[in-house]
């Protein structure tokens, strides 16, 4: 996407979200795009705060990992 914007639209871009995101994934992927967009490559841990901020917000278990795949239980939630 990155280069695509380089290459066709003189380096702009315009990312926006859509609908149907499980709140313990729509921070999780933000972060792999900006993270992609700067040319970085994230550590997977999540942070503490965050979590424990996520499971008092959502009363769910929040991701252990940035990068974990959700269970078949929770994608049958979204």
């Amino acid at each position: 996407m990155h280069e695509l914007a380089h290459e066709l639209c003189h380096g702009r871009l315009l990312l926006l979200g859509g609908g149907g995101y499980t709140l313990a994934n729509v921070p999780r992927v933000w972060t792999l795009a900006f993270a992609s967009l700067a040319g970085k490559v994230p550590d997977d841990s999540i942070p503490k705060e965050w979590a424990t901020i996520f499971e008092k917000s959502t009363g769910e278990a929040a991701p252990k990992k940035l990068f974990d795949i959700p269970t078949e239980e929770e994608s049958d939630k979204s």
